[in-house]
């Protein structure tokens, strides 16, 4: 059994006799949304998807939790603008423009650049943006409770504290109608939606009734448990750091229960992601990031989706960008190979003993074409692009017969990945030197050949080969001078390919006004 589904029968197990089962996953749009933050939408649409397939009825939802301030100015916004930035920290990142002048805010440009991501690898959800909603005031009652029990929040808050919070401790923060950044200076309350506050930027000193001005939040510690209750979630899982024993996951599961009259969720715990060969722990703030699309120039969409498919979310691992790319495309293959060869299902009842590794397949390439695809090689890929170039995917799909629509999305996609890949990542062995010596006489007994065969027939290279052998000529040396006249590179794909897809007579006049 695949994790997601083995998590998704423990919800099941949990939560018994649901009408609805509520998954929900979020992340803070503070800088560009790396593959590191991306495991935890992942994990939640894996496991919301199993649950549907176990015949129950499912929302997803996503939180952009856009509602906080800016802390710090990015390293990855444009140099020209950090100075400007310095003047917006406090304020929130829906009211920080966009550095890059595409989207209305500085949050928005994350967003819009994640949600179109999830679209290139087949992910869908329902988005829930948390300032719109805390700025309708839909959390108004919520906050109210909070607010009323101020005292019992902070006794189990300091149960998770080494140090006690202070007396003038409130469990909100505020954005001052003046300066428009946050606070968390509050003088008064009047118990019902009414609170008096200071800015602790600008120290202006106003009032705010949250029930019809939505710029009042609940602090995240107490956010979290809160939206628990408010959306009645069953599954939301968390990464080590909060997941840890004491940490704010067990704070959050007493708060939700204690002060929001809510039911503990499911959460369990995923693991940090690695890149190998590019970096080590990436970080937003530090700009240190590889978001979906810097994967997507290397990995295939169904191959990326593959790497978190196949490894428990509590399991750290790396994504691989040394040469070891080449032995995760060959596991998938693998993978896809013994799937289409065992013709499964994707029916719930299927229980094979391949069920495992079905359930790792269908969540990786959710697009399941009815036929195996075509299984194109990165490494091969890297050769031709360095002597056909431009030519390349066109002379693959024609030798190879291809004509499924979506073998032919997969071809061009692998050819991207190989041009980057090679550009970016390959050690020297694998770049093809140019070489323009060759062999006068050898040339002159290949423009013999191909005047005798100017038909070309599926026997053409074999025919080359029986033609060298009869000349004397060895066998290596007459195709490394074949591929340097055409190429100028020493190696290159089959003849008989070559042949085919450009025609005899344009191969023997490149040859035959070919000059040392």
């Amino acid at each position: 059994m695949n994790w997601a589904e083995n998590h998704a029968r423990k919800i099941i197990a949990k939560f018994p006799n649901q009408e609805e089962y509520v998954c929900a996953s979020g992340i803070t749009p503070s800088g560009f949304i790396h593959v590191g933050n991306f495991r935890e939408y992942f994990t939640v649409e894996a496991v919301s998807n199993e649950l549907k397939k176990l015949g129950k009825k499912v929302r997803h939802f996503h939180s952009w939790d856009n509602f906080d301030p800016l802390r710090k100015v990015p390293k990855n916004i444009p140099e020209e603008r950090k100075d400007e930035f310095r003047n917006y920290i406090g304020m929130c990142i829906t009211d920080v423009p966009d550095p890059f002048n595409k989207e209305k805010s500085y949050a928005d440009h994350f967003m819009k650049k994640f949600e179109n991501e999830l679209k290139l690898i087949g992910c869908s959800a329902e988005f829930l943006n948390q300032e719109q909603i805390y700025r309708s005031c839909d959390y108004k009652d919520k906050i109210k409770i909070a607010l009323n029990k101020k005292e019992e929040i902070k006794e189990i808050y300091n149960k998770f504290r080494k140090e006690p919070v202070g007396e003038n401790w409130w469990p909100v923060t505020l954005w001052c109608e003046k300066c428009n950044k946050v606070t968390d200076i509050i003088l008064n309350y009047d118990g019902n939606y009414t609170l008096e506050y200071k800015c602790k930027h600008c120290e202006h000193q106003g009032k705010i009734d949250f029930s019809n001005n939505g710029n009042v939040k609940l602090r995240w510690r107490v956010d979290w448990p809160m939206r628990w209750s408010y959306y009645n979630e069953h599954f939301e899982p968390s990464g080590k750091d909060h997941m840890s024993s004491g940490g704010s996951n067990d704070m959050a599961q007493i708060l939700v229960k204690d002060i929001f009259d809510g039911h503990q969720t499911y959460a369990f715990m995923y693991e940090f992601i690695g890149i190998k060969g590019g970096g080590g722990k990436m970080s937003s703030s530090s700009g240190n990031i590889y978001t979906i699309c810097d994967i997507l120039k290397y990995y295939l969409p169904e191959i990326f989706r593959y790497l978190y498919a196949s490894t428990k979310p509590s399991s750290p691992f790396d994504i691989q960008l040394d040469e070891n790319i080449f032995q995760v495309y060959t596991k998938f293959y693998n993978l896809e190979k013994e799937y289409y060869d065992n013709d499964v299902t994707t029916t719930v009842e299927n229980t094979n003993n391949n069920s495992k590794d079905t359930k790792t397949y269908e969540i990786s390439n959710v697009w399941l074409p009815k036929t195996q695809p075509h299984q194109p090689r990165l490494q091969e890929f890297i050769t031709l692009y360095q002597v056909l170039d431009k030519d390349t995917i066109g002379f693959y799909i024609k030798v190879n017969n291809i004509t499924s629509e979506f073998d032919i999305k997969r071809i061009n996609q692998i050819y991207n990945c190989a041009k980057n890949w090679l550009n970016d990542f390959a050690p020297e062995k694998y770049k093809l030197k140019d070489v323009n010596e060759y062999s006068k006489d050898i040339q002159n007994t290949i423009i013999e050949f191909m005047e005798n065969n100017k038909e070309f027939s599926e026997d053409y290279q074999n025919k080359f080969y029986n033609f060298m052998k009869e000349k004397d000529i060895n066998i290596k040396e007459a195709f490394k001078n074949f591929y340097i006249l055409i190429f100028n590179k020493d190696k290159g794909p089959k003849l008989g390919n070559i042949i085919q897809f450009y025609g005899v007579n344009k191969i023997l006049e490149i040859i035959k006004n070919k000059k040392n």
